[in-house]
């Protein structure tokens, strides 16, 4: 699709007052901005140009997308329209100053990029940017707004993602990306610059920026057909930069170019990580032809740790990627409103994606919600980032024979009540927690020692895990049939094979328990000042356990019930809590009594069940009621 640009009249910045937004003339109009360029001899012209409305469908209109980060709602910069100021963010300030276009002819395409053919690009730009086309004082049409973005973005000639304005070196970056494309395929990664080079830190650090997290991008990007990023004054195509980054992170060659902040580390990764899952949900939605295949609770888990300002956005701004969203039959219970109260459109979207045949996938989701006040605890709490380092729970079909099948061979049996707190759920009641060991933190130390990839933290949960369950062991003789001694590395790593996430972990990593025991005992007597025993395990094999098992043993404690079933729980999970499995769940869950039912507390391991041996042993089934 062409763009257009023509040339304009700077309208008259002398009246101070306010813009107000006209009504939209129908349900399914929508508003461009007419972005005026600025004059050639002044960078710092004042911001100006016009709204204008769309009675037509968007691919009937041409203009560019733009992707950018929210962040502060302050409203601290103005846009001139039709002679009134509005009010905008500064992030969205920044960006439309970034993109506007010179006022002379310069026969170029926006910052060097040529679009096809017709007149050079001068004089207007035509934008959509929802902070200034969508009346956002107004819930009823935000809300109808919202729900066509996804339209806009996928009829849109272009989408802009604009990272920000030039910082820690970003513009070296683009060189060194280009230099990737290019070499990196035939030669290799021995011509590329040196990994002492700024450049990479340059990289590197363009995946702190909080465009990353940021939930919106996810429907942007994948809706798109081009995509151009922009980061201060320069440019590059989206296919381009992904192949760049995701063959730099392939060779190792990201990630750890941000100086030794673990944090900064982590979070360049979760860029890098967001980046790979939008590459393969746009190369996913082009193999489809634009059709969604994703159910709205997989896109929900998929995206977990993106970021948005409402909390109503976790589900709406993934409604319109969805199977049910894009279902005419479903849309009258889809509704987007911004009105509505958080808690109540998280239980109003729960029970629809209950009533679809999803329940037990709402009940993995729901055990993180952190006791949010008004929120079922069988109710998902998307706006939680309070989630363990690795969920037992499967999140996507992990193929037809997974490990995890405690109650999988049942079929699912969930019913919501007319009493609207409670979900009614059949299964099994397995035991009663008697005892809980100690809580594991994800908290570094001052004096955390890290030799050879194994990290003392990582090192002295295992070990803590692994004291508590000999300890349950030596006052609570397993009768047959019960996790004995040797099972407690099973325990330690919840009996799951970690590099294929379905089978059940090999016996040749029991082997390896006592040595990297004796490896922490050594790490306490240095701390101590003591003299350490002889190592009785080489530091590449104490990595391979302490990564098989530590993921499993953060944020759980482990526990043994009153019949002596052994596993692990959740932190919150406390001595009288019951282990319940739901018939058609891969895993059990720790619930709480309460006066009228029971509360859900988390997910957990429980070994001796988790392929399915209670209902091989015909367990009897029962009825209980989620608050």
């Amino acid at each position: 699709m062409s763009l257009w640009f023509i040339p304009h009249t700077q309208p008259d910045m002398t009246s101070p007052d306010h813009y107000r937004y006209s009504p939209l003339p129908s349900p399914t109009s929508f508003r461009s901005l007419v972005l005026y360029p600025r004059a050639s001899d002044n960078t710092h012209s004042p911001l100006c140009g016009k709204l204008q409305a769309h009675d037509q469908p968007p691919s009937k209109v041409s203009f560019e997308t733009l992707s950018y980060v929210w962040g502060s709602g302050d409203l601290t910069h103005t846009i001139a329209l039709d002679d009134k100021l509005l009010p905008i963010t500064a992030n969205l300030y920044s960006a439309l100053i970034a993109l506007r276009l010179e006022e002379r002819p310069t026969g170029r395409g926006f910052l060097g990029c040529d679009l096809p053919s017709e007149p050079p690009q001068w004089g207007h730009r035509i934008i959509w940017a929802d902070g200034i086309c969508i009346n956002q004082a107004d819930a009823l049409e935000k809300g109808k707004q919202v729900s066509q973005m996804g339209q806009y973005y996928q009829d849109a000639a272009r989408t802009i993602v604009y990272l920000g304005e030039e910082a820690e070196g970003s513009d070296l970056a683009k060189a060194l990306l280009e230099e990737i494309c290019i070499n990196a395929k035939d030669q290799g990664s021995a011509n590329l610059l040196e990994r002492a080079d700024p450049a990479w830190r340059a990289v590197d650090a363009l995946f702190l920026r909080p465009w990353w997290t940021r939930y919106w991008i996810i429907q942007e990007l994948v809706k798109s057909s081009q995509v151009l990023v922009v980061c201060g004054s320069w440019s590059l195509h989206w296919d381009m930069f992904a192949k760049a980054v995701r063959w730099a992170a392939e060779h190792n060659l990201l990630g750890s170019f941000v100086g030794n902040d673990i944090d900064k580390m982590e979070s360049s990764k979760q860029g890098q990580r967001a980046l790979a899952n939008l590459v393969v949900m746009r190369d996913t939605m082009r193999q489809h032809r634009s059709a969604s295949t994703w159910t709205l609770i997989d896109l929900l888990e998929r995206n977990r740790m993106a970021r948005c300002t409402n909390e109503r956005d976790y589900i709406y701004a993934l409604l319109g990627l969805s199977i049910e969203g894009n279902d005419d039959s479903m849309k009258d219970h889809l509704t987007v409103d911004y009105s509505e109260a958080v808690e109540d459109c998280y239980t109003r979207f729960t029970k629809c994606m209950i009533k679809w045949g999803d329940g037990i996938k709402v009940l993995y989701s729901a055990c993180y919600n952190g006791g949010r006040k008004g929120l079922p605890t069988w109710v998902p709490n998307w706006a939680s980032a309070d989630l363990p380092w690795r969920t037992l729970a499967p999140k996507f079909d992990l193929g037809p024979d997974p490990w995890y099948c405690a109650g999988t061979r049942a079929q699912a049996s969930l019913k919501l009540t007319s009493v609207s707190k409670h979900l009614v759920l059949r299964g099994v009641m397995v035991d009663t927690i008697k005892t809980v060991g100690r809580v594991a933190s994800r908290e570094r130390q001052p004096n955390e020692i890290d030799t050879e990839g194994v990290m003392s933290r990582d090192l002295n949960v295992v070990a803590s895990a692994a004291s508590d369950l000999e300890y349950f062991l030596n006052i609570n003789e397993p009768p047959k049939g019960k996790p004995t001694r040797d099972s407690i590395w099973r325990v330690l790593c919840c009996d799951l094979d970690l590099t294929t996430n379905v089978d059940r972990a090999p016996p040749a990593l029991g082997s390896l328990l006592q040595p990297t025991l004796s490896i922490a005992k050594n790490w306490s007597n240095i701390l101590a000042g003591r003299t350490p025993t002889s190592f009785e395990l080489s530091s590449k094999e104490s990595n391979h356990f302490i990564m098989r098992t530590a993921p499993m043993c953060l944020g759980r404690r482990p526990m043994i019930t009153d019949s002596v079933w052994m596993g692990m729980v959740p932190n919150q999970a406390e001595v009288g809590d019951v282990v319940f499995l739901p018939l058609g769940s891969a895993v059990p869950f720790v619930l709480r009594e309460e006066v009228n039912g029971f509360k859900l507390v988390g997910e957990c391991f429980v070994h001796g069940i988790i392929g399915g041996e209670l209902l091989v042993e015909g367990a009897q089934f029962e009825d209980i009621s989620l608050l």
